[in-house]
């Protein structure tokens, strides 16, 4: 099962930093479509990799169709959304692989994350615990993150893009082109959108990490 990672970005800055983290993943079986939007700086990954394919686009603050535009050029049964400014743990893929194998229902597929700063070092930020959120430690690679713990899906949740599923996010490539993908004219909350119509055709798994 191949997995196309995309990621929209008007902003090169982190792109060797997501690179990397690709890179280092246990699966292997992966591609990752780079869409260079508006006024984005020239970019190429910082060695050569076959798996990488970077496009131009020219969507001024219309992110739906920036993330559009990647999900058409992706060939991988399985779609993961990768913001610019993200870096994946080393198992996130082989995780997302596994889950779509064992769970042939789900649509999407998400997990817990944990916020870093500028130099990838913990952020030790938290949401209002008031509005439910929890938070615990935890160690990958040596490093002790602040992990924060994605609420369930219920309708409310995935309704307001604040409790809805955080990254990772992962949809079913069928799925996904099912409910006709990202809309072109959203220029905020095209994952909120996607993620709503995603949610009425099928179930979401969440990967427990």
């Amino acid at each position: 099962m191949r997995v196309s990672v995309f990621t929209p970005s008007h902003n090169t800055r982190f792109l060797d930093d997501c690179y990397r983290s690709l890179r280092r993943q246990t699966h292997e079986d992966w591609e990752w479509i780079v869409v260079l939007n508006s006024g984005a700086a020239s970019w190429a990954p910082p060695e050569p990799d076959k798996r990488v394919r970077v496009s131009r686009g020219r969507f001024p603050k219309r992110v739906g169709a920036a993330k559009h535009a990647a999900c058409e050029l992706s060939t991988g049964e399985v779609l993961v959304e990768l913001d610019h400014d993200d870096v994946l743990s080393r198992d996130c893929l082989s995780e997302v692989h596994d889950a779509f194998e064992a769970h042939p229902e789900a649509v999407l597929v998400y997990s817990d994350f944990a916020q870093v700063n500028d130099d990838l070092s913990p952020n030790q930020d938290r949401f209002n615990p008031a509005m439910g959120w929890t938070y615990s430690e935890e160690t990958i690679d040596s490093v002790t993150y602040l992990r924060c713990h994605s609420m369930a899906p219920y309708p409310h949740n995935v309704s307001y893009i604040w409790y809805a599923p955080n990254h990772v996010r992962a949809f079913r490539t069928s799925a996904y082109a099912g409910i006709g993908g990202y809309d072109p004219q959203l220029t905020v909350l095209d994952d909120q959108d996607v993620m709503m119509r995603l949610f009425l055709v099928g179930d979401f798994h969440f990967i427990d990490k």
